[in-house]
């Protein structure tokens, strides 16, 4: 007993050391307009690169990113139906940034921007070499019952499937365990790699961004995947607290079999805790053909998830 509470003692004096002496930190705020209308734009999706930070404007087009680690950074902003932008930043301890972005209106899909930083900053949940992002309209275009379905268009994908809900991605040929996929840069447990007839648990409506890394940056997680890498970004566990609650939902229905999928996603901030809610279904009927119905193709599947974040200035 003496030196369980001597433990005891230990940790609660560490904790308050370290909350008695946060590091440098700052914070980055301002507003998100169109260039040429000068008008807010709202909903815009916030990025730092180098720490994975992640916010989104308001409906004034307002953000703000709190507990920014002293130094210089890459702000990516992307919002459907304007160009992306990436600003670099500089944090200072104790002083707020105020930036003010300008996004130009497209209806085209340009190229992608790769900021790569230096091997000793953080990435967080992302991965560190990715070749592929699948981000914002694109993402959203191709939206498909599973993970399989929904990066089927990409170059050199297809997929392994025995129905609907139970499919995997193959990349140039190569499947199952040659294939790693990762949530928020986590394994994700389930066995579909090991038998046909099981389903990734991870579900691409809730994804805010999904990386592909192939080639030699792959093998960092393995010697097993040799094929690639597949991580989708769903930041279930917020780094950053938001300025206000927000949210997005997403709904889907398909004529072929009756189906219809539905998601949602709620984050709202509480003093210093986040709260994070992912609640998505879909359902789906046996499928019609003209030589009749093809029984057992249907499906009923839901994933659902809640992530809690003490956000203070030492971590």
């Amino acid at each position: 007993m003496r030196n369980l509470f001597s433990a005891v003692i230990l940790f609660l004096t560490l904790t308050m050391t370290a909350a008695g002496h946060p590091k440098s930190t700052g914070s980055v705020a301002g507003f998100v307009i169109d260039s040429e209308t000068e008008e807010p734009v709202p909903f815009a999706y916030i990025h730092l690169e180098e720490i994975n930070r992640t916010g989104t404007t308001d409906r004034h087009g307002y953000f703000k990113i709190h507990n920014i680690p002293e130094g210089e950074y890459s702000l990516y902003v992307h919002r459907i139906g304007f160009s992306s932008k990436t600003q670099r930043i500089l944090i200072e301890q104790g002083e707020e940034t105020n930036i003010t972005i300008e996004l130009n209106a497209t209806v085209l899909t340009g190229q992608s921007i790769e900021v790569v930083a230096d091997a000793e900053s953080l990435r967080g949940s992302n991965l560190e070499h990715a070749s592929i992002k699948v981000t914002g309209s694109q993402l959203r275009r191709n939206l498909g019952t599973t993970l399989s379905e929904t990066l089927s268009s990409q170059p050199g994908f297809d997929q392994r499937t025995m129905g609907a809900a139970p499919a995997r991605p193959v990349i140039r040929g190569l499947g199952d365990e040659r294939v790693l996929i990762l949530q928020d840069g986590e394994r994700t447990g389930d066995v579909s790699g090991a038998s046909p007839d099981h389903s990734v648990t991870v579900d691409p409506m809730g994804a805010d961004e999904i990386e592909i890394a192939r080639g030699p940056a792959a093998l960092a997680y393995g010697s097993n995947a040799i094929g690639g890498v597949i991580n989708v970004v769903r930041n279930q566990i917020a780094n950053n607290k938001p300025s206000s609650i927000n949210g997005t939902a997403t709904l889907q229905g398909a004529s072929v079999n009756t189906g219809i999928s539905a998601a949602g996603m709620v984050s709202i901030p509480k003093d210093d805790f986040v709260f994070n809610m992912d609640v998505n279904g879909r359902y789906g009927d046996n499928y019609n053909s003209p030589q009749g119905t093809i029984e057992n193709s249907g499906y009923l599947t839901t994933n659902n998830a809640v992530g809690v974040s003490y956000i203070r200035p030492w971590g």
